[in-house]
């Protein structure tokens, strides 16, 4: 288990903030307020299965069969990311006196967390088998890479009554960043096991401070719409979103740790990677020993920004079946732009239920499914991105997404 809470550490699971996994609805009628709740709960990886990493959460043995199925499944390069996040916004298109009664006003503000990892197989393969399956080898775990950055926004904006097509300018308190890179790692056993040679050469970085808040920033988010006539019968709405592009700055520095040695072991000898320092209560003089200088930064840092473009669903039209498509980026380690497609099938006036594609991200391929009412005054939907998550242990990841919007 010790082995498992190093992977963990090492891969620093990603904490993401709430986006619009349920396809889009375009809204072109008219209304006074609009009151949006957005919530999700989303965990991607690209080579973990369900029965491995629940044990985590859940507890329970890991047995060897339950690792080897998730070693099967691991690539030269692997991503994890988790998502958990809520948003709220509201919208105003009551207000007079702006552009000539053209433009509304809207606010909104949210909680997220947002992490990603990036990794090896054979960092995989050395955290929960060990060293010895690699005697006489070199296992590379060169390139990983890991961040972890918690925020909270109020944002202030504009939104065209008639398009819906907004801008907001947002502020951010940062609680906790956390960041980190191996730009080359790599571990050599000989073949009989009396001796190691350790390559290490990378940095990591993290707030200070127990505070709420550590940093602060500004960023921006955007929605633009766009009419686009497939043919003199059909009309079809483009989207073009981005959400907390911007940056922060921390209040006190960041503490750093940099690396760039070799530590040879001959015979196990603990006193050897440690260079004879024997009171290993003082930290300082156990990572001098090995090489590792702490330093401080202060500087600026990125948050993990989002974009979107694709078409969404027209909510009015009267066709029982729409299909949507796109693509999404985040701008943050590990993620890979995604590329998404679904369909949408109206039953009745009120309901919509659809399923979807999505290839990248932080994962591979996985199917979604949705439901929606669409009421005069509330609507409400509840999608997963994942939804063989909730059906076998053999799933990468699991999602869940609701989203609930009220009209006065």
């Amino acid at each position: 288990m010790r082995n498992t809470v190093i992977f963990l550490l090492c891969c620093s699971c990603n904490l993401i903030f709430s986006q619009q996994f349920l396809p889009v609805q375009h809204d072109t009628l008219e209304h006074k307020h609009e009151f949006f709740v957005h919530g999700v709960g989303d965990f991607s990886t690209s080579g973990l299965e369900k029965e491995l990493y629940t044990k985590f959460v859940l507890g329970g043995e890991i047995t060897d069969a339950i690792k080897w199925r998730s070693m099967d499944k691991q690539r030269g390069i692997n991503r994890i990311g988790l998502d958990v996040s809520a948003e709220v916004e509201y919208r105003n298109y009551a207000v007079k006196g702006i552009n000539k009664n053209k433009w509304g006003l809207l606010v909104k503000g949210g909680y997220y967390n947002f992490a990603a990892a990036l990794y090896g197989r054979d960092l995989f393969g050395l955290t929960f088998f060990g060293n010895e399956q690699y005697a006489g080898e070199n296992t590379n775990f060169s390139g990983t890479q890991f961040s972890a950055t918690s925020f909270q926004k109020i944002g202030f904006g504009l939104i065209d009554k008639k398009s819906k097509s907004n801008i907001a300018l947002n502020m951010y308190s940062v609680s906790n960043h956390f960041a980190g890179k191996l730009s080359d790692g790599q571990l050599f056993q000989s073949s009989n096991g009396d001796s190691l040679l350790l390559t290490l050469d990378g940095y990591l970085e993290h707030t200070t401070g127990s505070q709420r808040s550590n940093g602060f920033g500004f960023g921006v988010d955007f929605d633009f719409r766009f009419p686009v006539s497939l043919n003199s019968e059909s009309v079809s709405f483009v989207q073009i979103q981005a959400k907390n592009l911007g940056f922060f700055s921390v209040n006190n520095p960041l503490q750093t740790y940099a690396i760039d040695t070799t530590i040879a072991f001959d015979g196990f000898r603990f006193d050897a990677l440690f260079d004879g320092v024997t009171n290993l209560e003082n930290g300082a003089d156990v990572l001098d020993s090995i090489g590792v200088v702490t330093g401080k930064s202060k500087g600026y840092r990125f948050l993990p920004g989002f974009l979107q473009a694709g078409k969404i669903i027209d909510e009015h039209s009267t066709k029982k079946i729409q299909g949507f498509f796109g693509v999404r980026m985040y701008l943050a380690v590990a993620y890979s732009p995604m590329l998404f497609a679904g369909i949408q099938y109206k039953p009745a006036q009120k309901f919509a239920v659809g399923g979807t594609v999505r290839y990248g991200g932080f994962s591979n391929t996985n199917i979604g499914m949705y439901v929606q009412y669409v009421g005069k005054k509330v609507s409400l939907g509840v999608a997963s991105e994942n939804a063989f998550g909730f059906i076998t242990k053999r799933a990468s990841g699991q999602s869940l997404v609701t989203r609930l919007r009220w009209m006065f």
